[in-house]
C-alpha cells in the first residue's frame, strides 16, 4: 500500500493507522500465549452456541430466561463487539453452557 501511494503521489509522506498496527499486535500477542488461544477458543465455539439457540426461538427464550440478557456474536472487525462477547461470556457462563440441561426438563 505504501509504494503504491508513494507511486501516484511521490510527496506524500506514508503514515500508517496506528489503531490498525495495534491491532496486529493484539492479534499476535493472543495467538501466541497458550491461555489466551484457549480462551478465544472458547468464545469462538460461543458462536456455535449462538447458532445452536438462535436456531429455535424456544431455545433462545430458554437461554434468555437463564441470564436474561441475549447472547452476543463474536465479531472479528469490531473490538468493542468483541468485548461485549467477552463481558457476556465472564458474566454468564454457568447460566449459558447449563440452559440446554433445562431444555431436556419435561416442562421445557
Amino acid at each position: 500500500m505504501q509504494q503504491w501511494i508513494k507511486d501516484i503521489k511521490p510527496n506524500v509522506e506514508f503514515v500508517p493507522c496506528l489503531n490498525y498496527s495495534l491491532n496486529l499486535v493484539f492479534v499476535y500477542a493472543a495467538s501466541v500465549e497458550v491461555n489466551s488461544v484457549t480462551f478465544f477458543g472458547t468464545l469462538e465455539r460461543e458462536n456455535a452456541v449462538i447458532l445452536f439457540f438462535s436456531t429455535s426461538s424456544h431455545r433462545w427464550e430458554v437461554l434468555f430466561k437463564s441470564t436474561g440478557k441475549s447472547l452476543k456474536r463474536i465479531q472479528d472487525t469490531r473490538r468493542s463487539a468483541r468485548g461485549d462477547a467477552v463481558n457476556y461470556i465472564r458474566h454468564y457462563y454457568k447460566e449459558t453452557f447449563t440452559a440446554p440441561e433445562k431444555l431436556t426438563e419435561r416442562n421445557e
